[in-house]
């Protein structure tokens, strides 16, 4: 497949595409980049996504299976529509000509991340869930003999 990918980027010119092969972590993976795109047309998640709100990269994606669930549109990123490329480019545009949505988006996107999968939720949840399983329940009643 990435011999296909290779040689496909080569006869379309694009000589801008970098296959960097495999990244010792997400965050390392992630760390030079100016705006993550996610084209799959079919996606449950898309861990990729919120890896890239918590290292503070922008980000724009298909809008299909959850991915609409995560982003909100123009707040903690951008979504096109599966398959429509003009969409894709002129979304990528505009987030790579406009430092001001580029940085909003950013921050929205980490805000994002915190609040619904960050640790601190984790553990509050977690915390929660125990407390309630070891708190004392009140007695039974006991039903009237018949």
């Amino acid at each position: 497949y990435s011999r296909r990918l290779r040689e496909q980027a080569k006869k379309l010119g694009a000589g801008r595409v970098e296959f960097a092969g495999a990244a010792p972590s997400p965050a390392a993976a992630l760390a030079g980049l100016d705006l993550l795109v996610v084209p799959s047309h079919r996606e449950s998640l898309g861990r990729v996504i919120l890896e890239a709100f918590s290292a503070g990269v922008p980000v724009m994606a298909c809008d299909t299976g959850g991915i609409p669930e995560v982003i909100e549109p123009g707040e903690n990123g951008l979504l096109f529509p599966c398959g429509d490329t003009g969409a894709l480019a002129r979304a990528a545009l505009q987030v790579l000509g406009d430092a001001a949505l580029r940085e909003r988006l950013i921050r929205r996107a980490r805000e994002s991340y915190r609040r619904r999968w960050g640790l601190e939720r984790f553990q509050r949840e977690m915390l929660d869930r125990i407390a309630r399983q070891i708190a004392p329940r009140p007695p039974r009643r006991s039903s009237p003999a018949r």
